[in-house]
């Protein structure tokens, strides 16, 4: 049975004494099933028979560990050894909340809760109202015995006689049953409120007959809320790798410093800069060991591409589809003039826009150029979040540097061709004229 659990990017535990990564269990890639910490002692290096370290947590938080299949199913273990002690505790406390005991008068029968009031009868071993006559009635969990309302006395006789009625019928012989309680609700997962409630729990007022001037509730109550608040975010899934992906790779010495006030640098200049020198040198086919049908293996699986050209639009998605698009342009030479760079909105893509001029295989005859400008969307490959043994180019690439994927591209032609700029006629040189003329 396929496991539809996966772990999500660890997450730096910065106010910690140790080095600690936070890491959540997601159910379906989308729902948030548990949270908690990684460190050496939840999960310990992997050692091989002879007790040399295979795998191990790093050992500073400027690293990111790369889990692979070994260590991402030890981590699972964790979790379903934390799901499993959670489902005990829940199963003592379910248990320990019937009432048992000995009620203490001429009868020695057991205490039956009615879950609709705080009232419990006492029955003798019949089941009935008890061996001495009436049965006492107890209040609140008490022992003392009270006044009945003379409004109640009519549904108390009821339960009596239908209680007889069942241990005549040998439902029961001896002491009590208990009805069954509501289950206890499930509880949400890390970040989700209650769906029943609708998050008015947060805002009902305290009971005042409960308030004391040492009790601070309302502190308690915004804690809750913050609390709550800060566990919302979920990490966005990688995506899906093709066997045979390839990667524009921002090698670990080329990361910048952060800007002021940033928490984490951003990759999207050194991203946009080995993007342009690895696209357009596949589409000019300047190498003999460059293959142009190679670059349809640098999309993402969900990739889409476009090409305009005046008012002609073509937008495919699929390898093969990219890799047709792809070879129409085949031979083209691109002159880069302009670009920008930027962080995508969750601050780990990257959105580029690329203007200059183009000198395609149609129009080179003509002699002209066409301007273009070219939108691409590069997105973030995490190598925690994928199986390394199915890309065998993953693991060495993943060493090296921070790896992304096109995952939407968009160029586009204008269609007017822009004649080439004339050069210069040097001035002719004319013989000087018979004296006497001018």
């Amino acid at each position: 049975m396929e496991d539809r659990h996966s772990i999500s990017d660890p997450r730096p535990v910065r106010n910690s004494t140790s080095v600690e990564w936070e890491i959540d269990i997601l159910r379906d890639e989308t729902v948030i099933v548990d949270t908690f910490v990684l460190n050496n002692d939840v999960l310990p290096p992997r050692t091989n028979k002879k007790g040399k370290v295979l795998w191990k947590l790093p050992d500073t938080l400027d690293r990111i560990p790369a889990f692979g299949t070994e260590d991402r199913r030890r981590i699972l273990d964790v979790f379903k050894d934390r799901k499993k002690k959670r489902k005990q505790e829940k199963k003592k406390r379910q248990d320990g909340d019937g009432v048992s005991g000995e009620n203490g008068s001429d009868s020695p029968g057991k205490l039956s809760r009615n879950n609709s009031s705080n009232e419990y009868d006492d029955l003798g071993p019949g089941g009935g109202g008890g061996g001495g006559g009436g049965g006492a009635s107890l209040s609140n969990g008490r022992g003392s015995n009270f006044k009945q309302d003379p409004l109640g006395t009519d549904k108390h006789h009821q339960r009596h006689n239908n209680q007889e009625n069942n241990s005549a019928s040998g439902h029961s012989s001896i002491g009590f049953r208990r009805q069954q309680s509501c289950p206890y609700p499930a509880r949400p997962p890390p970040g989700l409120g209650d769906p029943h409630s609708g998050g008015d729990y947060l805002n009902q007022p305290p009971d005042p007959s409960l308030l004391t001037l040492n009790d601070p509730v309302q502190q308690n109550n915004q804690k809750n809320v913050s609390s709550a608040t800060l566990q919302i975010q979920q990490p966005s899934p990688s995506p899906i790798l093709a066997h045979d992906a390839r990667f524009i790779i921002v090698p670990m010495t080329e990361m910048p410093d952060p800007l002021p006030g940033e928490a984490s640098p951003s990759l999207a200049v050194p991203a946009a800069r080995h993007f342009i020198a690895s696209y357009y040198s596949y589409l000019e086919n300047a190498s003999p060991s460059i293959s142009i049908g190679d670059l349809a293996r640098y999309y993402t699986t969900k990739a889409q591409k476009s090409v305009s050209i005046g008012g002609a639009h073509s937008v495919v998605h699929g390898r093969n589809d990219i890799t047709t698009q792809i070879l129409s342009l085949a031979g083209s030479s691109f002159l880069v003039r302009g670009v920008v760079a930027q962080d995508a909105y969750d601050g780990r893509g990257v959105h580029i826009l690329i203007t200059g001029t183009a000198k395609t295989v149609c129009n080179a005859v003509a002699g002209g150029v066409l301007a273009f400008a070219h939108s691409v969307s590069l997105c973030p490959i995490d190598v925690t979040s994928v199986n390394a043994s199915t890309n065998p180019e993953l693991i060495g690439a993943a060493e090296s540097g921070f790896l992304f994927q096109i995952h939407n591209d968009a160029l586009a032609l204008s269609g007017d061709v822009i004649p080439p700029t004339p050069q210069p006629s040097p001035p002719q040189q004319h013989p000087p004229p018979p004296p006497g003329l001018y």
